[in-house]
């Protein structure tokens, strides 16, 4: 497990590796040690594939586990969900010193942290995304909302995370193209600013090593976040580290990469994408 703390309007941890969830609420209790309880969101398909788990594990570590699940899909992030989710909270009696948990992509994410920004003015959540995208992108930099009539995202709050956990078991039950739209993601970080990762990226399967600076890095992205919580664009951050689970991160994120190009045809789209930028510098 390799462990990067970012730096925003309050820090905190991601951890990354393979079969870490089992260490949740070992974390939990490290981080608020004051919790007694603790609200798992999840949509419908992720709670049948890890929600009783991850209840168990939060339990094993003393909390008391109340479940919210939503059906699947971006539709329920809105603002009825939203108020279907602080009613719960509400009833359940959490208190500032309790927490949400995120179990999901980013549609959980986003809708948990919204609620936990704006429940008694704010209570802590934590975030263990089950997608590529969601890991590296909506898990973090603290962005969160729900969407109205008018148009996405309208409705939220910047509230950044107590703790963010990664394990990358959980993509082996994503579709082709879910994972896909997440390496999408990683290839626009790479495009954008780490020619070395995309480099990577297009090698084959099984040929992937990225190396960098004093430690094998996989670059992923941040927001500029500052003091207040705002953002202004995004700066690149590296998740570093030379240990095993690390390495086994790195592969199963990028390693299928080029079957995933061959299929979807995201190689030629890439090419065209990096002259495209070449033309602005």
């Amino acid at each position: 497990m390799t462990t990067v703390t970012v730096h925003a309007s309050r820090d905190y941890d991601v951890d990354v590796g393979a079969g870490i969830l089992r260490e949740l609420g070992k974390r939990i209790r490290a981080i608020l040690p004051k919790a007694k309880q603790a609200m798992l969101v999840t949509d419908s398909n992720v709670d049948a594939l890890f929600g009783e788990r991850t209840a168990a594990i939060l339990a094993d570590a003393g909390l008391e586990v109340e479940r919210f699940t939503f059906p699947a899909g971006e539709s329920s992030k809105n603002a009825q969900t939203y108020l279907e989710l602080i009613d719960r909270m509400a009833r359940a009696h959490l208190t500032r010193t309790d927490l949400c948990v995120a179990l999901g992509g980013g549609v959980a994410g986003d809708l948990t942290g919204f609620a936990a920004a704006t429940y008694l003015r704010g209570i802590p959540f934590v975030q263990v995304p089950t997608t590529v995208l969601a890991m590296v992108d909506a898990s973090v930099g603290g962005k969160t909302a729900v969407d109205l009539a008018a148009g996405k995202n309208l409705l939220g709050a910047f509230w950044q995370p107590a703790y963010v956990l990664c394990d990358i078991d959980l993509l082996k039950t994503l579709p082709p193209e879910i994972y896909a739209d997440g390496c999408a993601e990683i290839v626009k970080y790479a495009l954008i600013g780490d020619p070395e990762l995309y480099e990577a990226l297009m090698l084959p399967a099984g040929e992937v090593g990225i190396t960098g600076g004093e430690n094998n890095i996989m670059s992923v992205r941040t927001p500029v976040l500052h003091a207040d919580g705002s953002l202004s664009g995004m700066l690149p951050y590296s998740v570093a580290g030379t240990s095993p689970e690390l390495d086994a991160a790195v592969l199963s994120m990028t390693g299928l990469f080029p079957l995933l190009c061959e299929r979807a045809e995201c190689e030629k789209t890439c090419d065209m994408l990096a002259a495209e930028i070449e033309k602005t510098r």
